[in-house]
This record gives C-alpha cells, structure tokens and sequence, in this order.
C-alpha cells in the first residue's frame, strides 16, 4: 500500500518551486532560444509542467522522456530544436572518462564514443536534423542535455552510483563540447515519483548525488512526493538577465 503523504508538505514544496521559477509577463510572449541561458529558461518554465504530469501518471522511463519532451514543447521549446535519444557519435574522444569507454571496445571499433541524451535542446541551426551522420553539427549545436532517471522498479530503488555515473557522463559530454568551442548546460533530472517509501531514492544518495552534481556543475533536477527542487550551475544561475522576450 502507498504511504500516507503530507499533502501540506506536498503543496509547499511546489509554492517553492514555483517562486523559483522564472515566469512570463505573458503566456503569448515568444522567447527566442539560441543560448544555453536562454534554454535553460524554458527548461525552468516547463518544470512545473513536468512534475504536475509525472505526480500523475506511473510508468516507465520512455514514458517520462515523453513527458518532458510535451512539456518542453508546451513551455515554448521550438520543434526543430528539441530532439529525444539523440545519437552523437564522438571522435577522439579528449575526456578521460570517454576515452576509457572507447578503450573497453575490441581494437578494431576503437576511435569514438557514443552517447544518447534522452533530450537535448538545440539551436536554430540544428533546423530539426539531428540525426547520427550529422553528430559534429549537433554537438557544436547543443544548448542542454537531458539525463532523465525514473523510478520505475519493483521492490528496488535507484541508486547512488547509476545517479552519479550519468552525471560524469554528462559532465564529460560538456567537456566534449567545449572542447570543439561551443558550450552547453548538462542537466540530470530524476524523477522519483514512487509512491511507496521503498522505491524511492534514500534521503542519504540524494544528498550525495545532489552534492556531487554541484561539484561537476551538473544541473540536478528532482521530484518526489515530498520534495522537488531544481539546482543550477552557477554560470546559468542568473539566467532571468539572458533572456531576450519579443512579442
């Protein structure tokens, strides 16, 4: 059986939020995204969205990828920018993180690491084509990634160490980017919306996987029936002065 909830606990946890959320004069502005500030703004502005629909609905993990895709689209993120499993074929990988990935493939298939995040944020110059043959466009195109995790497990929980390995993917992804002169923001998000105690994650990995993704300035975003936060890197923390509105 669900354990009981706090719906007080609950509500004040999402009047929180949404005080941290920075919010349109009007739902009819149209807000250009051709910066990862910018993006990270509508990512903002969608995170209401996305933990009212995932509070609703159990399922599994490509169904909470869905989710925040319409929740994206819906917050304003245009169609020919917002991608999902986007496959990015790295080469010569410069982290040390991908080049011990692509050391553990057979000598023959070595050169390249790929990585798939869940959902990706691009500019204008992606123009809706993201697909494999064009992974060096996309990368240098890149605004936010998306690591989405879910709890969707019977009798077992997520954990600790699968929370922190994608963040140092994703840590190093940005690194990857970086290193061919463009920047984008990582973004770990968990969705933690079990409604049973013990498949949801523990106060003490949430604290540590928390921590560590401020110490790889990884945005972590989470929600549970108990609490829902979103933390920034510092670089985007003042994203309210990037944003450029048009009407």
């Amino acid at each position: 059986m669900p354990d009981p909830e706090n719906e007080n606990t609950v509500r004040a946890s999402f009047e929180q939020q949404k005080k941290a959320v920075i919010t349109l004069a009007s739902d009819l502005a149209v807000v250009k995204m051709e910066t990862p500030e910018q993006a990270v703004y509508l990512l903002s502005k969608a995170w209401l969205t996305i933990a009212d629909e995932c509070m609703n609905c159990l399922g599994g993990e490509l169904h909470y990828q869905a989710m925040v895709y319409h929740s994206l689209r819906v917050a304003g993120v245009p169609l020919k920018q917002l991608g999902m499993n986007v496959r990015q074929d790295i080469r010569y990988a410069q982290t040390e993180l991908f080049r011990r990935f692509d050391e553990r493939k057979h000598v023959d298939f070595r050169g390249g690491f790929e990585t798939i995040p869940d959902v990706v944020l691009f500019k204008p110059e992606v123009n809706g084509d993201w697909r494999r043959r064009r992974a060096q466009d996309t990368l240098l195109n890149m605004l936010v990634a998306i690591e989405i995790k879910a709890s969707e497990r019977d009798k077992s929980r997520l954990r600790e160490g699968e929370i922190k390995r994608d963040i140092e993917k994703l840590a190093a992804h940005r690194e990857e980017v970086e290193h061919l002169g463009a920047a984008m923001v990582p973004v770990m998000m968990v969705l933690d919306t079990a409604p049973v105690t013990n498949e949801r994650m523990t106060p003490q990995a949430l604290k540590a996987c928390r921590e560590f993704a401020a110490s790889q300035r990884v945005a972590f975003a989470y929600l549970s029936l108990r609490e829902s936060f979103f933390d920034m890197p510092p670089s985007v923390a003042q994203i309210e002065q990037c944003v450029e509105v048009v009407s």
